[in-house]
Order: C-alpha cells, then sequence, then structure tokens
C-alpha cells in the first residue's frame, strides 16, 4: 500500500506544480514498519524539474512521530510528448463527453470504451 499512496501522492504534487505527467520511475526505501490502523503524514514536495521531466520526493510518517520517516520516495514523472497525447489520452472525455485529451490527469472523467 506504500508504494501506491506515494505513487498517488507524488504524482498529485507534480500536477499541483503544473508539472503532470505519468510515473517513469517510482523508488521507496523502508526506514521502518508502518503499523495498521495508525493515522499517518504523508508529504511530497518537487526536488527537480527540467523540460518534461520532473523528480518528487516524499515521505510517511506515523502522526504522533511526523518527523521520523518511515517511508521515503522519489518518482520521476514524464509528461508525454505533445505527438503522443492523442495515442494516450485520445479515449478519454471530458465531463461533457467531448473528446479532448486532458491538460493535466485531473481533467480526464471518463473512457471511451467505443459503445
Amino acid at each position: 500500500m506504500s508504494a501506491l499512496f506515494m505513487d498517488q501522492l507524488l504524482g498529485s504534487a507534480a500536477a499541483a506544480a503544473g508539472l503532470w505527467g505519468m510515473t517513469a520511475h517510482l523508488e521507496l526505501d523502508y526506514r521502518g514498519p508502518l503499523p495498521l490502523e495508525t493515522p499517518l503524514v504523508l508529504r511530497a514536495r518537487v526536488a527537480e524539474s527540467s523540460g518534461r521531466k520532473s523528480l518528487i520526493t516524499g515521505t510517511i510518517a506515523l502522526a504522533d512521530d511526523p518527523e521520523r520517516v518511515l517511508v521515503e520516495a522519489r518518482g520521476v514523472f514524464v509528461m508525454p510528448r505533445p505527438e503522443k497525447v492523442e495515442a494516450y489520452f485520445g479515449a478519454i472525455t471530458d465531463a461533457t463527453g467531448r473528446h479532448t485529451p486532458p491538460s493535466r490527469p485531473s481533467d480526464a472523467t471518463a473512457v471511451d470504451d467505443g459503445h
């Protein structure tokens, strides 16, 4: 679950900074166990950005001890080349049903399966 949380969080941090892209690489270091049913603190920030590529970092800690990092993550997110956007997102529609490739992932509301 930690990897799922971090992929979503890092991607959201990239999108919030206007740097959305697809996960190209995700790496996690586990510093300690994450107990079940325990409140957590998840943090993320843009570490670097150049062209279409962004490096986003993040951590998971216990809410009771937010400075003691238990999971550390690094993700590389790459914005697709303009000529690939239609191939990757052409079947996605906006809220009105128009076939408009998103300008960021949160714009996508539905996938047209051809029916």
